[in-house]
């Protein structure tokens, strides 16, 4: 392994089991740490909803067996927060915290480690191409109550549910 700034720790070829140290690792392979920016800039919007359909709803199953109180507590927090947001900045800050904390409280490293690098995709590929006013959601902003919804459900340790209200939230603002 080696680290290498803004990219991660890697694997190097020999680690991989190819014949030496500057060798092509095997065929197929690729490096796993491409860094958020360059596979931003590999994704478009679809894309990056697909893979959330196809992650987050598992995640979110997994979040409500897995939770610890604490989590809970601070999942809630967040979920508060995101209606008192006073500007749209401040609301997708507390957004992103909400789901990588859901894929935290999911007690499971890898999927929690591929709900981050998703949601900093997402985060890049999709909010950053919006343009919002200074002031916050309005007051009816559906994703309040789909938050909220993940969050009864995370409470009631409901897996499908959970499955279910993270799979509406990604539906509704599917683009």
């Amino acid at each position: 392994r080696e680290r290498r700034g803004g990219r991660g720790t890697c694997l190097q070829a020999s680690a991989l089991g190819a014949g030496g140290v500057g060798e092509e690792p095997p065929r197929g392979w690729r490096n796993a740490s491409l860094g958020v920016a360059a596979l931003a800039a590999r994704t478009s919007p679809h894309s990056a909803m697909v893979a959330r359909m196809a992650l987050e709803p598992q995640v979110a199953g997994l979040a409500a067996l897995h939770a610890t109180p604490q989590q809970l507590t601070a999942l809630g927090y967040l979920v508060a927060g995101m209606r008192e947001a006073q500007s749209w900045g401040e609301y997708e800050m507390l957004d992103a915290r909400f789901h990588d904390a859901v894929g935290e409280a999911s007690g499971n490293v890898l999927l929690s480690e591929m709900q981050r690098m998703a949601n900093a995709v997402r985060v890049s590929v999709v909010w950053s191409r919006l343009d919002r006013p200074d002031t916050g959601p309005p007051l009816n902003y559906p994703s309040f109550a789909e938050h909220e919804a993940i969050m009864a459900a995370l409470e009631r340790r409901d897996r499908t549910e959970a499955q279910n209200a993270m799979r509406a939230h990604l539906k509704s603002i599917r683009m």
